[in-house]
């Protein structure tokens, strides 16, 4: 309705509307608070890291949920954000300053670490997860084909955030050719040329954040281009993102499916993930998904005693 007015604000204009009446007339009046239906760890943290304590009893304009609250609150204590008594820790402190979901500012600053020292790597896999559509639909089975067998080239024993990290590494060996050239690759490629204009920006962005980290210099971010990633490099770069996701952890179950680690609930590996009918000891998975059933999207396979040392204190007796 808002943009209705614009049609015919300086001169005569004409709306279409692209949905019918009975459609129209059954949309809710306003769109629910995003503060009620999104995760409130980044708000808490936010809220924290300015100064207020007393984020349950704070005058929201739309309170939410007292789960809500305590499920953000457990979180960002798991993560080391927040002390024994909920005062907000200096790791807290450093989460916040951030443009990231608590967990995946946890890994960032893990990934600076010096036992860790692959930041350029996980900043990399970071746009990837956050460019959406990267790789296209394809409907045409004889697409689908060509597709299967040009991603074989990026397909990692490690799972999905390698082979994200190894796609990352290909396209940037052409990022001195012409448009044309890196489009071209793109298409034989099947990953989409717009998602990973995309991706980079948010690397750009990601990287002017991460200047101000300790030991964060120029040289940081020279990292072998076009070279197949290393298992050790896989190995710590896997091992980061588990510090922000040993909640989101799943272990091999006796009848062939997964149980998640801190729940026991069933979950199994999506069909689009690389590790899709193939047994590892443990999974880390970035998204939970339900729909037949439930799925976890965007896998990696990983080591139960690496997710034990993820966070060695929440996580007692669960491993």
């Amino acid at each position: 309705m808002q943009r209705t007015g614009r049609a015919g604000r300086e001169a005569p204009g004409k709306c279409f509307r692209l949905y019918t009446e009975t459609d129209f007339n059954a949309l809710k009046e306003s769109t629910k608070p995003e503060i009620l239906r999104t995760d409130v760890a980044s708000a808490i943290l936010t809220l924290k890291a300015r100064g207020q304590e007393d984020v349950v009893n704070f005058d929201y304009l739309s309170p939410p949920k007292i789960e809500s609250l305590h499920k953000a609150l457990e979180q960002l204590y798991s993560l080391g954000a927040f002390d024994n008594a909920g005062k907000i820790t200096s790791l807290g402190r450093d989460m916040a300053k951030l443009p990231l979901s608590p967990p995946l500012a946890r890994v960032l600053l893990a990934a600076a670490e010096p036992g860790l020292d692959c930041l350029a790597e996980v900043v990399d896999v970071i746009a990837a997860l956050s460019s959406d559509n990267l790789f296209p639909m394809i409907v045409d089975d004889n697409a689908q084909d060509a597709r299967q067998e040009a991603h074989k080239g990026f397909h990692r024993s490690e799972g999905d955030h390698i082979m994200l990290l190894e796609v990352v590494r290909a396209y940037e060996s052409h990022a001195s050719d012409a448009i044309s050239d890196r489009k071209h690759w793109c298409e034989t490629n099947f990953v989409s040329h717009r998602a990973m204009s995309m991706l980079f920006e948010i690397r750009k962005q990601l990287r002017q954040y991460c200047a101000s980290l300790r030991g964060v210099t120029e040289s940081t971010w020279e990292v072998a281009k076009g070279e197949p990633v290393s298992p050790d490099l896989a190995e710590r770069v896997l091992k980061a993102f588990l510090k922000g996701y040993f909640h989101q952890t799943a272990r091999a179950a006796p009848d062939g499916g997964y149980l998640t680690v801190l729940s026991h609930q069933n979950v199994a590996i999506h069909p689009a993930s690389i590790l899709f009918g193939r047994r590892k000891e443990a999974l880390m998975y970035h998204e939970y998904v339900f729909t037949t059933k439930p799925f976890a999207r965007w896998c990696s396979a990983v080591q139960l005693d690496w997710v034990a040392d993820a966070s060695p204190v929440y996580l007692k007796g669960a491993v």
